[in-house]
Order: structure tokens, then C-alpha cells, then sequence
């Protein structure tokens, strides 16, 4: 379980460096990234999203179940 929370903080917490560091502007720089022969192409702004949404799919995973086992699900919004 802490691991999860772990992994969790760590990546919002890029997240959050992300966007403290980069500009508006800068969310359209684009970043190649070499990857199995081939070279992709990310905007800032895509890799930001890409690790938002990546949590929040594993945020719905554990958030469900939790739900099937009769646990109570992560409050995302309370107050630290």
C-alpha cells in the first residue's frame, strides 16, 4: 500500500517541478525521444499530461478495488 502512495507522491511531485519550471510557451517545445529504433516526438504538454492521466488511471484501479473489497477509497481532495 505505501508503495503505491510512494510511487504516487513521487510522480505529482514531478509533475508539480514541471510545471513551477516551465513557461506557458515552453508546453509546445517539442522533445524526441530514441525508443526501440525509433525517434517520437512529445511536447512538453503531452508528457505532462501523459503522467497526469497515467496516475489517475492507477488512482481508478485502486480507487475500484478498494470498492470491490468493501474498503474506502482514497480521498484525493482532503486536506494534507
Amino acid at each position: 500500500g505505501w508503495e503505491v502512495a510512494a510511487a504516487m507522491d513521487s510522480t505529482f511531485a514531478l509533475i508539480d517541478r514541471c510545471l513551477d519550471a516551465w513557461t506557458f510557451d515552453m508546453l509546445t517545445d517539442e522533445i524526441e525521444r530514441h525508443y526501440g529504433g525509433t525517434v517520437q516526438v512529445h511536447t512538453r504538454s503531452s508528457i505532462v499530461q501523459r503522467l497526469f492521466t497515467h496516475e489517475a488511471w492507477h488512482w481508478g484501479e485502486l480507487s475500484q478495488t478498494l470498492g470491490i473489497r468493501g474498503l474506502p477509497q482514497p480521498d484525493l481532495w482532503r486536506a494534507d
